[in-house]
């Protein structure tokens, strides 16, 4: 069985059905570029780049897959009152001027709140990193749309509907039928009147031009298998990097005192945070296990550094210094993280 539909639609068709209630709208939001931005304290210029699209687009389509809500607000705020509906869906693809373009399926409320869709450009409440209340963090998840006049960033495609069954030019037809004579000339079969004249003739003719067209797709199938096409390389930004520099370094941090010393936070940041690392990490399909390493710290017994006076503290240090990294019980948790890395 192939993995295609075959559609047959009539000429006329404008839009076809993903959505049976006709709220479900496509919305492109950002592309690549360099962008000014008014606040109260005076114009922010700011750039997105591919790879940030691809960022934004990932972690909110997580974000909404753990549960949170991305609203449509009439402005940026949370108020409830002032929402419109909410996106169910982030991703990238290339937009009607033939950029790459961060995308949303955006579904309205109701038909009246949908009625924005024909006018309303949108703003996107973009935070750089935020956590919601499972304790799951992200870096630039969009939480909310606000529908605006006045977008920030100019040449957005509009909203385009994935509207409700076959839209038709003519709204009074209700129906649209056919004689299955000119349903194969629709679908391009040339043939002889003395086929036409026989409709069996004509039903065995769509049914074998089907199953031709089965066929070539099932090819195109199995060819796209065998000759996946290759990802694109993503192109990394210095911004990218020290926010992801900055996450993790946020989260070595926090155990420090709790899980684990300072000599080995230090030690971890420089396995972990280092320029090639983080840029290796974000431009391909490479996981170091960063997660992993944090998980297995926190298993350590808690150190009541709290409880110890001023010269058990210099004691401790002094400790640290003398065994070394082979003797000392923390440094060797550190050391076995990095070989569970991959790293030396």
């Amino acid at each position: 069985m192939s993995e295609y539909n075959l559609i047959v639609a009539p000429k006329d068709c404008d839009v076809l059905s993903l959505d049976d209630t006709g709220l479900l709208f496509e919305k492109q939001h950002a592309y690549p570029g360099v962008f000014r931005m008014k606040t109260a304290k005076g114009p922010v210029d700011f750039e997105l780049t591919d790879a940030d699209l691809a960022l934004m687009a990932t972690e909110s389509q997580r974000y909404i897959d753990n549960g949170n809500q991305c609203n449509l607000p009439t402005k940026h705020t949370e108020d409830s009152e002032a929402n419109r509906g909410h996106n169910v869906k982030w991703y990238t693809k290339t937009d009607s001027k033939g950029r790459l373009g961060l995308f949303s399926q955006t579904k309205f409320r109701d038909a009246e709140a949908a009625k924005l869709a024909k006018t309303a450009q949108t703003s996107l409440y973009c935070p750089p990193k935020f956590e919601d209340g499972a304790k799951n963090e992200y870096v630039r998840p969009i939480r909310h749309v606000a529908l605006t006049d006045y977008p920030v960033i100019p040449g957005l495609d509009g909203f385009t509907p994935i509207a409700a069954s076959l839209v038709i030019d003519s709204p009074e037809d209700k129906e649209v039928s056919m004689s299955i004579q000119t349903l194969a000339a629709n679908v391009g079969l040339k043939l002889s009147d003395e086929v036409l004249a026989d409709e069996k003739s004509v039903l065995e003719a769509l049914e074998l031009s089907f199953k031709e067209a089965q066929a070539v797709a099932t090819e195109f199938s199995d060819y796209k298998k065998l000759n996946p096409p290759k990802a694109d390389p993503i192109r990394v930004s210095k911004a990218q990097i020290n926010m992801m520099r900055e996450n993790r370094e946020l989260k070595l941090s926090q155990l420090v005192g709790v899980n684990i010393l300072p000599c080995v936070k230090t030690k971890l940041e420089k396995i972990f945070c280092g320029d090639a690392t983080l840029t290796l990490s974000l431009s391909e399909d490479v996981e170091d296990n960063f997660d992993e390493v944090l998980e297995a710290l926190k298993e350590n017994d808690s150190l009541k550094l709290s409880e110890l006076t001023g010269p058990q503290i210099k004691d401790l240090a002094r400790l640290q210094r003398d065994q070394g990294d082979e003797e000392n019980p923390m440094m060797a948790v550190a050391n076995k993280a990095a070989k569970a890395a991959g790293r030396n």
